[in-house]
Parts: C-alpha cells; sequence; structure tokens
C-alpha cells in the first residue's frame, strides 16, 4: 500500500531548539492545492484537497452529494493534473438503482483487538503522515486487515477517496470496516452509512449526533481507539471481547 507521488514537497525553513536557536532545515510538507470539480461542463465546486487519486476524491464526493448513484451512471471520467481539476460527465437518464455497496444486513462483527491492531497498523503504514504530520488517513479493512489506505489535508476528502475507490471497483462495503485518524462528527458518519459501510473505528472523538446517526441506522461505532482501549457508541453486541473482563 503506497501513497501516488505529488502529495508532499519539499521547503526550507527554520527550527527552533532550546539551546540552539534558529537553523535552517528542509522540511517536507504536504501538498494542498484547489481542484475544480467539473460535472460536465458546469463547475460543481472547487475542492482544496491533496492532489492524489482525484478521479476517486471526485466519485465519492459526487456520489456522497447525491449526485451519482452508482458507477455506471458515469460516462467519462478525466483527470488534468495541470490545471489542476476533473471533469465528470454523468448520464443524461441514470441508471435508477443506487450503488449496490451493501450486499449484507447485519454488518461484520469485529473483534476487539482487531480494532486495536487496525488501529496501530493505520498509524504505521503512511510515510506520508510520518514525514508531514499533516494529512488525516483513512482506511478499508476487513476483518484485523488493512485493504487499502487515501490520505488528505481534509478528512471529508480522505473518506470520499475510500468511497470513490469502492464505488469505481464495484466493492461491497456491507461486510468491511471504515477505519479513521481522526474524530467522527455527524456528516463523516452520514458519508459512511450512505455508502452502505456498517463499521467505523476512529482514533479520537464521536459527537452526539453522530453517535445517534450510527445507532439509527445499525453502524457500528468506535471511537478513542488508542493503546489498549477503545469506547463503543453503537453495536457494542457486535465487538466481541474473547471473554475478556
Amino acid at each position: 500500500m503506497q501513497e501516488q507521488e505529488g502529495a508532499s514537497t519539499t521547503r526550507m525553513i527554520f527550527r527552533y531548539r532550546v539551546g540552539q536557536g534558529l537553523r535552517q532545515v528542509e522540511d517536507t510538507l504536504v501538498r494542498e492545492q484547489e481542484v475544480q470539480l467539473w460535472v460536465g461542463d458546469r463547475l460543481q465546486e472547487v475542492l482544496v484537497c491533496t492532489p492524489v487519486h482525484l478521479d476517486e476524491l471526485a466519485v465519492g464526493r459526487l456520489f456522497t452529494a447525491g449526485l451519482l448513484g452508482q458507477a455506471a451512471d458515469l460516462r467519462g471520467l478525466e483527470v488534468d493534473q495541470g490545471l489542476p481539476a476533473v471533469r465528470v460527465m454523468l448520464a443524461a437518464t441514470p441508471a435508477g438503482a443506487e450503488w449496490a455497496g451493501t450486499g449484507g444486513s447485519e454488518g461484520p462483527h469485529l473483534e476487539a483487538r482487531d480494532c486495536l491492531r487496525l488501529m496501530e497498523q493505520l498509524l504505521q503504514v503512511s510515510p506520508l503522515h510520518r514525514a508531514t504530520g499533516g494529512v488525516h488517513t483513512v482506511a478499508l479493512a476487513r476483518g484485523g486487515e488493512l485493504l487499502l489506505f487515501r490520505e488528505d489535508v481534509g478528512r471529508h476528502n480522505a473518506m470520499d477517496k475510500v468511497i470513490g475507490h469502492c464505488l469505481l471497483h464495484g466493492v461491497d462495503t456491507s461486510d468491511k470496516v471504515l477505519v479513521h485518524s481522526g474524530r467522527v462528527s455527524a456528516d463523516l458518519a452520514a458519508k459512511a452509512i450512505k455508502a452502505g459501510f456498517r463499521a467505523l473505528v476512529a482514533r479520537a472523538a464521536v459527537t452526539d449526533l453522530a453517535c445517534s446517526l450510527a445507532r439509527e441506522a445499525g453502524m457500528t461505532l468506535v471511537g478513542f481507539t488508542r493503546g489498549e482501549r477503545f469506547n463503543v457508541y453503537s453495536g457494542e453486541t457486535r465487538v466481541r471481547t474473547e471473554g475478556e473482563a
């Protein structure tokens, strides 16, 4: 699992240390650009993002915004790294049925140790995060294994990239787990639910509305996954503790 080139750049900066004063050093910074998202000949919005995996970002954003129901509605997708911009062409008459990303009904059961293991993997897997400390990471997982991850300066963008990947490749999301490096607000929970995910494991806090949405949708929601502990905000019956006290 490797990040594409172009996600970071280097700059000469000045770093302060006690007893050493200011010294000039080369630092690695995560890239942030404005990217135009076009739907046909109409400018839909300008995304501020890390300019990699732009095809997935565009598809995921349009899906979570309700403008794209399934991959069959795509008639073309062009990425112009020079501008940069993404142009998406949609079918004049949508296919009708939404993306079938929800094959199961109950959702995956989570082993408690797998939740901890997935978060540990997430924090180790990305050289971009280690180099810059400036990105949010969202991963797709099954069981205790990370399948892929996407990163961006924006946490919404990172999740949209994973959702876009799943839609473009016909991934059944109902038996997968989303693993997120940050907090879960209501809008992020809503994105995950709309894309058919039944489990979301996060490293940071969960808001009250995100908790309510997860409970209403029957999605397992885990937060503050750090070290040897986590909190379960929804779906506690699907978290297995192997008889631990």
